[in-house]
């Protein structure tokens, strides 16, 4: 049996993840902030591992709450996440971290979540 943990499946890239994972010998365990987004997915699977936050406001007005809100979903849980379970993998097993264009590209107002997902492409 295969078993997959997918953060962000509540919607977005982590959903459709979800969706093209899900197989009658697989087990997902998935993971999002918005419960009832969540329990939509799992709904729509049932039918047949992506968290993250964006902060968009020019960079000297964001907030230290926003900075470390998006520092905490973006880069501090997938950490924490793959620190844990990797311990626990099979041999061959992988972690794929969802990033973006962003990890390798800064655009206008979007510096906190840029540097995160910078920071996603050095852990990873």
């Amino acid at each position: 049996m295969t078993r997959y943990f997918i953060t962000g499946a509540s919607r977005g890239i982590g959903r459709a993840i979800a969706e093209k994972l899900a197989q009658p010998e697989t087990t997902l365990l998935l993971h999002g902030r918005d419960r009832k987004a969540l329990t939509e997915t799992c709904r729509r699977i049932e039918a047949i591992n992506n968290a993250g936050i964006a902060v968009v406001k020019p960079f000297d007005s964001i907030s230290l709450e926003e900075w470390e809100r998006t520092l905490a979903v973006n880069v501090t849980a997938p950490f924490l996440l793959t620190q844990k379970l990797t311990a626990k993998m099979k041999a061959g097993s992988s972690v794929v971290n969802i990033l973006s264009i962003a990890a390798k590209t800064g655009f206008p107002n979007w510096s906190s979540y840029c540097m995160s997902k910078f920071a996603l492409e050095g852990l990873s």
